[in-house]
């Protein structure tokens, strides 16, 4: 086994990737069904966001929330995207 800086910053790594796997990919952890619980609410709120926007008054109103109401969905739903990548161990994951 090799060792030296290189050594620890890879074990580093790669006990930071397999942390993040099992909390997004283990729903039988605590950290795990957190991430579920909140990720299924920001959906929720993402749909309800577009659900009432279609209605005209109330977008009319509220335009501008739900512009950046839109831009933080698809901020979150990219980080949580890209999340999934890095912390996935294989392609079928």
């Amino acid at each position: 086994m090799s060792s030296g800086p290189g050594a620890a910053s890879i074990r580093n790594r790669a006990h930071w990737r397999d942390k993040w796997n099992e909390i997004i990919f283990g729903s039988d952890t605590p950290a795990g069904r957190f991430f579920d619980i909140v990720l299924l609410a920001l959906i929720f709120l993402s749909v309800l966001s577009v659900v009432l926007e279609s209605v005209r008054s109330i977008h009319e109103a509220h335009r501008s929330y739900f512009r950046t109401a839109e831009w933080i969905f698809t901020f979150i739903f990219t980080l949580e995207y890209a999340a999934r990548l890095i912390s996935a161990r294989n392609a079928k994951q």
